[in-house]
């Protein structure tokens, strides 16, 4: 029986053995990676701190420099972690280097999983069609907000746990997945359907998507909360890059 888990914001260390990790941080790294790799960019590089990705960058061709601190793009960086500065004529072809303040984080931190892969409302079918066919536990790694939880990443992670194990003998869900899907049931009734005004509606209530608001970044969390843009998932190869599978 697999068993499906949460954790509702990043820590220092997550150990996963036996597990596939899925990192979610709707607002905005994991949909900033979906998209960049589905408009056409060679792999992305995650690196936790800023001088370290400067670093790398000077040592690559073929190139972009991206990635953000308090949700602003860093001094002399390319691109910061809107989703809608990676179109396909900016990435075609690049090496993306990506720090952000929550989704790298997190990713760092997952020690001895099995797999490491993405997951955002843009790949939401590709995400859940992939789980569905494996039989390895699961853990819904939520990036949250600054060490905090997060409505959006966990909102993400319910609707995977409900897709998941509805109608399912064989999965096995941790408290902490119990208590999410109750929760989503008091927000959306019927979760079966969703629909992106649901989600849109749900997210902008979260204090990220506020935070975004006052920097006039409300395009990125309408972006972010569209559903089933790319059917690719982004997964961590034994390198530490980021490549994308399709489905």
């Amino acid at each position: 029986m697999r068993t499906i888990d949460i954790h509702f914001a990043a820590k220092p260390n997550l150990d996963a053995r036996r597990s596939i990790v899925v990192v979610i941080d709707i607002l905005r790294a994991t949909s900033t990676i979906v998209t960049a790799l589905g408009n056409g960019c060679r792999a992305i590089l995650p690196v936790a701190n800023l001088n370290e990705a400067v670093s790398a960058a000077a040592r690559m061709k073929e190139v972009l420099l991206a990635g953000e601190r308090q949700a602003k793009k860093p001094a002399h960086f390319d691109l910061g972690n809107s989703p809608l500065e990676f179109s396909s004529d900016v990435v075609q072809g690049k090496t993306i280097i990506l720090s952000t303040t929550n989704g790298i984080k997190a990713l760092r931190s997952i020690q001895n999983a099995d797999e490491i892969l993405m997951a955002s409302f843009l790949n939401f079918d590709a995400v859940t069609l992939y789980l569905g066919k494996s039989e390895k536990n699961v853990i819904f790694y939520c990036a949250g907000n600054d060490g905090a939880f997060s409505l959006e990443d966990t909102l993400c992670a319910a609707l995977l746990t409900h897709h998941l194990s509805t109608g399912r003998r064989d999965v096995h869900l941790s408290d902490a997945a119990q208590w999410n899907l109750r929760a989503l049931r008091s927000l959306i009734p019927i979760p079966d359907v969703i629909r992106e005004e649901e989600i849109l509606a749900i997210v902008s209530q979260s204090e990220h998507a506020r935070k975004l608001k006052k920097l006039q970044l409300d395009e990125d969390i309408s972006y972010c909360c569209q559903l089933n843009r790319n059917r690719l998932i982004p997964f961590l190869d034994n390198s530490g890059s980021i490549n994308a599978k399709k489905f």
